[in-house]
């Protein structure tokens, strides 16, 4: 029997976000924790932060003070990280991203949402080393 399209599934958009190496390398530690692929715990991430599980308020203060002050050595390499999100994660994630840095800039709002989770599940501590640094436990 040939299989049938569900017409009320929502339709994959594939995205590109630009990860720099930290937020690789903590996005790896969330994903060694969860048993879940790099995507997935990004998506997962998200979904928290768009369920509001992970208060916006909380998310700003964070980026106000600790990832605009964070100390990044020049020729910072980023990956690609692709990700399917459906069209209304794709909606959401881009209010949450204009929300949080005024902008539409949403591999900025992942990366900063990869990093709040990070430290609030103790997967990474903020350190003091010249300006604010998150350092993976």
């Amino acid at each position: 029997m040939p299989r049938i399209k569900d017409p009320n599934a929502p339709t994959l958009i594939r995205a590109c976000l630009s990860l720099d190496d930290p937020t690789l390398t903590l996005l790896e530690k969330i994903r060694h924790k969860f048993h879940l692929s790099k995507a997935n715990a990004s998506k997962m991430i998200v979904g928290l932060a768009l369920e509001k599980k992970i208060k916006l308020a909380d998310v700003t203060k964070f980026h106000q003070e600790v990832w605009s002050n964070l100390s990044f050595e020049s020729g910072q390499r980023f990956s690609q990280l692709i990700v399917d999100w459906t069209p209304e994660e794709n909606a959401l994630l881009l209010i949450y991203a204009k929300h949080l840095l005024s902008s539409n800039n949403r591999s900025e709002a992942v990366r900063i949402l990869i990093a709040h989770f990070a430290v609030q599940n103790k997967i990474a501590v903020v350190g003091q080393v010249k300006k604010s640094t998150i350092i993976p436990t």
